[in-house]
């Protein structure tokens, strides 16, 4: 792998992935008026696009959506690109993420909290009187507790530090003090939790600096090192027995046979919520929109007599609480801001019903044809039929000059299944919108579309290949064809000249003719697995039979 232009970024992505840390990168701060952060559209409201803005030396400034603190990226015309930190979650990024990501020199790096154990501790110059007065505390700090004089340590652009420990617990609380009921100076960034590293070029124009890159020096919890949650509720030390909270347990569903899971329900933003992810940058605002959705996903089904199985609304967003590390005050603090007797799930919120019963369709198809109005029923029914009467895009997607409402519901479909945030998703129908009133679609929103539409259709021919080459490779021959079946895929040829792929609970999610392709649901994992295995396929083939395609 050839090295990027920046040697000093490279050498902290090397250094994050030889502890299986993931490397993320950092693009730097750019012009709001050109990138502004665009809010999600509200039709219901009369709001359709509009942009976050705030005050400042007598103007209205809009909202960065590039802030130079975010995952995100330059590509090599220097266009920014955000990156969604949830996907690094669970798994690392790879090598040709990590080279897509860091080829421009401008690019900076960061990490997420969580993996092995680690935490971020993030001393902010603003919790003190000067950058003197934290220095000094910071001194203070580690020589009352000298293991910490040994683990990787850096200073942020504006004048903090930063730390990174391995917990053997759970923190229980991201804003913290230097003594029981002090003031904030600082946040633990856990699970799910993004920072920035040197030599990363900060918003100020000052580079992050390392200090010391050093192993992290493994605690037990904070309260070993000094540091305290600084919730007004939290003014007394914690007791000598007091256990934090175990990690988040996965969220195990069950929907089916005659009952649906309210997480299964809700929408796929809120089900990342509760993994403990924070979409939107700020714990609070994610768990009072997660609580929101889970209370409107819960009165619908009352409404509608769909039954439901497992934790419903308070279960889940208790959940959500501990996963942020909140105490019970604070949580009822947050819910206060939600009244659970007028919340509407999304969809509804948007007069898009048909969304949701389609949901409940595809969980439990008993549930669907006992509780959803017959009239509904025949809507989604049709409209399925409709669908399927309609040619099949070709990999190589014609007439993009002149789009048409068919051309736009492909290219939601490929959003959705692209995991698209909701901005885009919602922009798109908006542009739908205008152009069924008869109103020009825009040449960005043409271009973008075209761009979106050709990329999507590049990776499944990508997908074809690769599933040939598997095929090819560890196959079995059979007298109706060849046939590869992993743990959760199955590819097969048959001597027709027809490619199927099928998956786990999703059915055939591609069917290849001679000369078309006749039927395409593949999502972005689909994508990413196909990917990873092939490369593992191509290093291992010397071992091909105790190869699993996931």
């Amino acid at each position: 792998m050839a090295l990027p232009h920046n040697a000093g970024v490279w050498a902290t992505v090397q250094w994050l992935a030889a502890r299986k840390l993931p490397a993320l990168p950092v693009a730097p701060a750019q012009d709001p008026y050109r990138y502004p952060r665009i809010v999600a559209a509200k039709p219901q409201r009369g709001i359709y696009e509009h942009v976050e803005c705030y005050w400042q030396d007598g103007q209205l400034r809009p909202n960065p959506l590039f802030t130079g603190k975010n995952p995100s990226y330059l590509d090599g015309r220097g266009i920014p690109h955000l990156v969604y930190h949830h996907h690094y979650q669970n798994r690392l990024p790879t090598q040709q993420e990590l080279r897509q990501w860091f080829a421009h020199p401008q690019t900076g790096v960061g990490s997420l909290g969580g993996h092995q154990g680690l935490a971020w501790i993030d001393f902010d110059t603003k919790g003190f009187e000067s950058s003197k007065a934290c220095d000094q505390a910071i001194a203070q700090w580690l020589n009352q507790h000298p293991r910490l004089k040994d683990t990787f340590a850096e200073r942020t652009h504006s004048g903090g530090w930063r730390f990174a420990v391995k917990l053997q617990t759970s923190p229980g609380f991201t804003n913290f003090a230097l003594e029981p009921g002090g003031e904030h100076v600082g946040e633990v960034l856990g699970t799910g939790r993004f920072t920035v590293l040197a030599p990363t070029i900060g918003p100020s124009g000052n580079p992050y600096l390392s200090v010391q890159r050093a192993e992290p020096v493994e605690i037990g919890d904070l309260f070993e090192i000094g540091l305290f949650s600084s919730s007004s509720r939290q003014a007394e030390q914690r007791p000598a027995h007091y256990q934090p909270k175990p990690p988040l347990p996965p969220l195990q569903t069950n929907s089916g046979q005659g009952a649906i899971h309210l997480a299964d329900l809700v929408t796929t933003k809120v089900r990342d919520i509760l993994t403990g992810q924070d979409l939107y940058q700020d714990e609070s605002m994610s768990l009072v929109a997660a609580a929101r959705e889970l209370y409107g996903s819960e009165n619908w089904a009352f409404a509608n007599r769909v039954p439901l199985v497992g934790d419903l609304a308070e279960a889940l967003i208790h959940r959500v609480g501990d996963a942020f590390g909140y105490d019970d005050d604070k949580l009822r603090r947050c819910l206060a801001l939600v009244n659970p007797e007028t919340c509407h799930p999304a969809s509804v919120y948007r007069g898009d019903e048909t969304a949701l019963w389609k949901r409940v369709r595809r969980l439990d198809r008993g549930v669907f044809e006992s509780c959803c109005p017959t009239s509904t029923q025949t809507e989604i029914t049709r409209k399925i039929e409709a669908y399927g009467r309609l040619p099949t895009p070709s990999s190589n997607p014609s007439n993009l000059q002149k789009p048409t409402l068919i051309q736009l519901r492909e290219w939601y479909r490929i959003a959705r299944v692209m995991e698209a945030p909701e901005s885009t998703l919602e922009a798109i129908q908006t542009i739908g919108q205008r152009v069924a009133e008869g109103k020009p679609m825009p040449r960005k929103d043409r271009e973008f579309m075209q761009q979106q539409l050709q990329s999507y259709w590049q990776q499944v021919n990508t997908v074809i290949h690769q599933a040939g080459q598997i095929l090819e490779k560890v196959g079995q021959n059979s007298p109706a064809g060849t046939t590869f079946e992993g743990r959760t895929y199955r590819i097969e040829k048959i001597d027709e000249g027809i490619l199927q792929v099928s998956a786990q609970q999703r059915g055939i999610i591609l069917a290849v003719g001679e000369s078309c392709i006749q039927c395409c649901h593949l999502k972005r994992v689909d994508f990413e697995q196909f990917t990873c295995f092939s490369q593992h396929l191509s290093l291992s083939v010397s071992r091909v039979p105790q190869l699993e395609l996931v």
